[in-house]
């Protein structure tokens, strides 16, 4: 409490007059403290997330734990939408095999099967990667 009271002490010099509506406290609040998402919310978030071209694949796992963090999301759920959202459905099928139970088991398989891209072992630069995805995307209109 000690936090949102220090927030608001002067408010009355940095707040134009018009603004001073319970609306733009409740939005400096949520800029300030995050979002009020239901699990619903969090889990379609999730789904719409899927890995960038040239993207790592840590990197896309992280971005999916930003987006669950502090939520009641299950290890299942990260699992799942990791594996779905990823570029190459062919490694995302060889890890399904392999059932790990969290995101960073289902990672690790991902690097140690098909390197940091998740586009194969010998691929070590987005560009690269980047390029791949986009070959085997024309390939398959």
């Amino acid at each position: 409490m000690l936090s949102a009271s220090g927030s608001f002490t002067g408010i009355g010099e940095e707040i134009a007059a018009a603004d001073r509506t319970l609306e733009y406290i409740a939005m400096r609040l949520r800029q300030k403290y995050g979002r009020r998402e239901n699990t619903w919310q969090i889990q379609e978030r999730l789904t719409k997330r899927v890995q960038q071209p040239g993207e790592r694949i840590d990197a896309f796992a992280d971005s999916l734990t930003n987006i669950g963090f502090g939520k009641r999301v299950a290890a299942e759920s990260f699992v799942e939408t990791f594996l779905n959202g990823l570029n190459n459905q062919i490694t995302a099928a060889q890890v399904r095999i392999i059932a790990p139970r969290t995101l960073e088991e289902a990672v690790r398989a991902v690097i140690d099967t098909c390197g940091e891209y998740g586009e194969g072992r010998k691929v070590t630069d987005w560009k690269v990667a980047k390029q791949l995805y986009r070959t085997t995307q024309h390939w398959a209109k």
